[in-house]
């Protein structure tokens, strides 16, 4: 147990507090992410374009 709060005391305490920020903050920054990810429409699957049938033979000729 001594050694244990020694080790605590010389800087392990660091780690205790550190690593809970660390966590927090990349969770905080993951779910940012997520909700532009969201808004912006990323993960889904697109909509079928909507082609527009081809001109007419006689109108392709005339254009040139």
């Amino acid at each position: 147990m001594v050694v244990t709060a020694t080790k605590f005391e010389e800087g392990a305490w660091l780690i205790v507090v550190a690593l809970p920020l660390l966590v927090f903050a990349f969770r905080t920054v993951q779910r940012a992410y997520a909700r532009i990810g969201q808004s912006l429409g990323l993960g889904r699957i697109p909509d079928a374009p909507h082609l527009s049938p081809p001109p007419p033979p006689s109108a392709a000729r005339s254009a040139r």
